[in-house]
């Protein structure tokens, strides 16, 4: 069942372009006067994924009236990239911060950045390792090895449904990791 706040944040967080000028979009996320305090939170996410998009010169976020004021460089960025990417980060970035936000004991992340932009998985990634050092235990399921690597404290490797690999991403390279990965080489795993 959909969780209602989740529901009417999501429906908050649906922009709609107030100001579409050559390198000068502003969209308003607040469908009525004023946006509800659940949903700040989550445009703030937004605005600070905006920054990281390539083309985007600056993002001025007025949280009060829920808009965002993003200007950018129409040569290598439209509007309709934009908009496209807000819905991409508005869907992910609630998801995963829902997720975070509950503090789960144990956080178990399957692909968390799968389809999305570098400035979105460098934000994505921030709030996953921000939730293992506040002391929480996470489990990243992963095809992306540099993802394995950036964001891991212990890596285990699977091979036909068994470990077969405990490394430490620290002293280990993504060739490594590749090895044990197609079965090629195997360590006795303690059962931890």
């Amino acid at each position: 069942m959909i969780d209602p706040r989740a529901r009417l944040i999501r429906h908050c967080l649906k922009p709609r372009v107030e100001c579409d000028l050559p390198g000068r979009l502003r969209l308003r996320f607040a469908r009525h006067a004023l946006l509800p305090e659940a949903a700040k939170p989550y445009l703030h996410y937004v605005e600070d994924v905006l920054k990281l998009l390539s083309g985007v010169r600056a993002v001025r976020l007025n949280p009060r009236i829920g808009s965002i004021l993003v200007l950018y460089e129409p040569e290598s960025v439209g509007a309709r990239q934009i908009l496209r990417w807000v819905d991409i980060v508005v869907d992910t970035g609630l998801e995963i911060a829902r997720e975070i936000d509950r503090n789960p004991r144990l956080l178990v992340a399957v692909q968390p950045t799968r389809g999305l932009d570098v400035g979105a998985i460098e934000n994505i990634h921030k709030r996953i390792i921000d939730h293992r050092d506040a002391g929480n235990g996470v489990l990243l399921v992963s095809l992306e090895l540099d993802e394995v690597m950036d964001v891991s404290d212990r890596i285990l490797v699977m091979y036909e449904g068994e470990i077969v690999g405990e490394l430490d991403p620290k002293q280990t390279t993504v060739e490594e990791l590749g090895l044990y990965m197609a079965g090629a080489k195997r360590d006795e795993v303690s059962a931890e």
